[in-house]
């Protein structure tokens, strides 16, 4: 079924094969989470997801999917603070932090200076 329950059991099936190394199977069930969250409307949840699944790109090595889905999370996040106080600053500074990793990765040094400058700034709408 399409609800937050096998949303949330999808994103924790996923986080739990990140952390035991199995990451391809990870990002299906990081994705097919992301897929149910965006259908739900969960804006939350579909920008953890998002960060999360950014994070197993970067492992994987796809940097570019990985820079994606971290500029995607930020927009979320910045795009829905307004409506919901759950996006701390320390949120948006852990996004712009990892995207700047994988830019770094990537030498695309004036993107990751960007991210770094960007990560220290204050919370700002």
């Amino acid at each position: 079924p399409n609800n937050e329950y096998t949303g949330q059991t999808n994103h924790w099936l996923g986080l739990a094969c990140q952390r035991l190394g199995s990451n391809t199977e990870a990002k299906t069930y990081l994705t097919e989470s992301l897929r149910i969250r965006k259908l739900i409307l969960n804006h939350l949840g579909y920008a953890d997801t998002l960060h999360e699944i950014a994070y197993v790109h970067h492992i994987l090595g796809e940097h570019c999917e990985s820079v994606e889905c971290y500029q995607g999370a930020l927009k979320t996040k910045k795009e829905f603070a307004v409506h919901n106080d759950d996006f701390p600053p320390e949120s948006l500074a852990l996004s712009s932090d990892e995207m700047r990793k994988v830019y770094s990765e990537m030498d695309m040094i004036e993107d990751a200076n960007k991210c770094c400058t960007e990560s220290a700034l204050p919370y700002q709408l």
